[in-house]
């Protein structure tokens, strides 16, 4: 900034007025320079930490981080706000037996027997639950089915440490068949079956298929024709929700049968509304994005999409903030309704493994400007021993307030929405909705099962 000062010369005697003017200017200009460096200083740091460096992630308890956490518990907060208590969890699964939507019946016509593929399908939505159940404590097979002779054709492998899981026998005008299902040796459950003809002493493979289920397969006999048949494992959910069945033949790979029982819609539940905290403009804003908030996009609903998605809020994107990870987008918002904006972010942790069910990471910061340090409030970990696990989490601001909303998953395909306000410490649960699934049945036939 220039300025121009225009002073008429005056006599010796106004000399000294004049000195003292300039002096004042001189100390007025020195004094806006000194304050626009220090915002320009500071609106630097803001906008452009990335740039520093030096800027590191501090976890040690300085002096201003135990003022900090004097004055907001973030370790109290961090349990009260990602954890839903026993007896709202108690309260929701005593409400899904209660609440029973109708379910879409199978109408099917295709190669496979058309009675033996409709009562499969009503034992899988009958005996959902047993089902799960059984298999959670390795039960080797299920009881319905022995009516098909599954124990008749049941070998036990000649080597328990090797990677046969289970042989099968059976034979078929004339001829004795062989199926052996083995380990691919890898923690997802993925294994593979291998169909022989034994001519003799000598034993010819004539077609292999890759299949999931930890080889928990039986051999069925239906009309004279033997099958293959295996629960199939929604693996983001652990959860068993179809049955594949196989023609033992040539073409085995191919001559197959998928029948899934999934979520066609959601039921809304309304557990819990506080007045005094915006409900009806919680519910309408809830009532517009239900809908696709299950399209499976942002909550696993069994479609087969690959990975889920962030719910778009009403967070912003901090590019200031210098990032730990350079893949990772960080957001800033005042979620705890304090006036200083907390930056975080989150990752929908996929499983790669058999017993980790999809769910939510994240970690969250307070910004220190006068210090130029990020300061660690808690982060979300995965909790290996809780049933119910986070998956989503966002923020939306109605009348002046950011109100917390999460979707937890209580098992099978039932979810629980909780909207909670967060006042510096205290957390208010001022809605909850249990979210219960109206099912219906899909088929798929003919498509190769692969693994990898």
């Amino acid at each position: 900034m220039i300025i121009k000062i225009f002073v008429r010369t005056a006599g010796a005697k106004n000399s000294g007025r004049f000195l003292l003017f300039f002096f004042l200017i001189a100390l007025f200009l020195s004094g806006c320079a000194g304050n626009t460096s220090d915002k320009n200083e500071r609106l630097s740091r803001e906008v452009n930490i990335e740039e520093n460096e030096n800027h590191k992630i501090y976890e040690e308890d300085g002096e201003d981080y135990v003022q900090l956490r004097e004055k907001w518990n973030w370790d109290k907060l961090g349990e009260e706000l990602f954890r839903i208590s026993a007896e709202e969890l108690l309260i929701c699964k005593d409400n899904a037996q209660n609440i029973s939507p109708e379910t879409v019946h199978l109408k099917y016509a295709g190669t496979f027997p058309d009675d033996l593929v409709n009562e499969l399908s009503e034992i899988l939505l009958q005996n959902s639950e047993m089902i799960n159940q059984s298999m959670t404590e390795n039960a080797a097979y299920f009881e319905f089915l022995e009516k098909y002779g599954s124990n008749e054709y049941e070998l036990i492998p000649k080597d328990e440490n090797d990677i046969c899981l289970s042989s099968f026998q059976y034979d078929l005008k004339g001829k004795k068949y062989i199926l052996n299902v083995y380990d691919s040796e890898g923690s997802a459950g993925y294994c593979y079956a291998v169909l022989s003809e034994k001519i003799n002493e000598e034993i010819i493979t004539i077609a292999s298929f890759d299949m999931q289920n930890e080889g928990r397969g039986k051999v069925i006999c239906y009309e004279e024709e033997f099958y293959f048949i295996y629960l199939l494992y929604n693996y983001n959910l652990k959860y068993y929700d179809g049955i594949y069945l196989y023609r033992l033949g040539m073409n085995v790979e191919e001559d197959n049968l998928c029948i899934r029982c999934v979520p066609q819609e959601y039921i809304w539940d309304c557990k819990q509304a506080l007045k005094e905290y915006d409900e009806n403009e919680i519910d309408d804003y809830i009532n517009q994005i239900k809908g696709e908030l299950m399209s499976g996009y942002y909550v696993e609903v069994g479609k087969d999409i690959s990975c889920l998605q962030r719910v778009d809020d009403d967070s912003k994107l901090a590019k200031e903030f210098s990032s730990i990870s350079d893949d990772q987008e960080y957001y800033k918002v005042d979620f705890a309704n304090i006036g200083v904006p907390i930056y975080y972010q989150t990752t929908i942790f996929t499983p790669s493994n058999d017993y980790l069910t999809v769910h939510l990471t994240g970690e969250f910061y307070l910004y220190d400007y006068e210090k130029g340090r990020e300061i660690k409030l808690f982060e979300l970990k995965t909790d290996t021993e809780s049933d119910d696990q986070l998956v989503q989490m966002w923020f939306h601001e109605i009348n002046n307030r950011i109100y917390t909303f999460q979707i937890y998953h209580l098992d099978g395909y039932n979810y629980l929405l909780s909207v909670r306000y967060v006042a510096g410490n205290d957390v208010t649960i001022v809605r909850q909705e249990h979210i219960i699934p109206r099912f219906g049945f899909e088929i798929t036939e003919g498509k190769k099962w692969i693994a990898f």
